[in-house]
């Protein structure tokens, strides 16, 4: 994935009606292979993700990440716990604990240039990324982490 800040200037500029057409189609195509996806891999360990959180998070708590086994075994087999992708960059926080900064409900998704919804969705004072773990080159954003209630257990 690449930084989306070297595009800032092409954001006042307007898609042709080619562009527009091409983006609807790869958005519908991934409409699709998503559902097809979803319908053929199926979580595994579904009873393990929705029981790790009892406790509800609010904003201001002390939470404390869980280990690296616990959060595998919330984890499928993309690295996704009910949409959520648990980032490489996010094990260095494994063990540590953090104040809860916000509970996000919305969130734009830059790939998608959409808003989405989400649920159980927590971003944490000081876990952010580093930008090492970057797909072509280091990223120098420093974007909060989205952080999935089963990950986080409150002190």
């Amino acid at each position: 994935m690449m930084c989306q800040l070297q595009y800032v200037d092409e954001m006042g500029e307007k898609n042709t009606w080619l562009n527009n057409k091409l983006q609807y189609l790869i958005r519908k195509f991934r409409w699709y292979k998503r559902r097809i996806s979803q319908s053929l891999h199926r979580v595994e360990n579904i009873s393990n993700i929705s029981q790790l959180n009892q406790v509800e998070i609010q904003p201001g708590d002390i939470v404390r990440v869980r280990s690296r086994a616990e959060i595998k075994l919330t984890l499928n087999r993309f690295r996704k716990t009910r949409g959520c992708t648990f980032q490489l960059g996010m094990y260095e926080h494994c063990g540590k604990e953090y104040k809860v900064l916000k509970r996000v409900d919305n969130f734009f998704d830059e790939a998608k240039q959409k808003m989405c919804k989400c649920n159980g969705i927590f971003l944490l004072e000081g876990a952010c990324c580093t930008g090492a773990t970057a797909y072509l080159a280091p990223c120098d954003r420093n974007c909060f982490f989205f952080w999935q209630s089963s990950w986080l257990e409150k002190v």
